[in-house]
């Protein structure tokens, strides 16, 4: 329960009034605001809050780097070699586009 309602209510079960209770409604909270504001954005729009957001959380772990940095450089290893099975961009593009 967001914690205004419940706030409200609990001061109403506490204060004497003369008055009927008034329909308490949540109210919107910024995050439910920007929420509707990202909906009504274009595609694009969208694309870019995204990639924002995800700059803003992506924080720099340096074991993790060191692990990717290790697995792209077998990958590349097992490419030169022929040890990896790959495929054309455009049968890649076909098996996608088919579904």
């Amino acid at each position: 329960m967001d914690w205004q309602i419940y706030s409200c209510r609990l001061h109403a079960r506490h204060c004497s009034s003369t008055l009927p209770p008034a329909k308490i409604q949540p109210m919107a909270t910024d995050t439910d605001k920007l929420l509707s504001e990202i909906r009504a954005l274009p595609e694009e729009e969208k694309l870019r809050l995204l990639d924002v957001i995800l700059t803003d959380l992506d924080t720099p772990n340096p074991e993790i780097d060191q692990i990717w940095a290790n697995e792209a450089r077998k990958r590349w290893d097992a490419y030169k070699s022929g040890r990896l099975e790959t495929i054309s961009y455009e049968s890649l593009m076909k098996r996608y586009r088919d579904r």
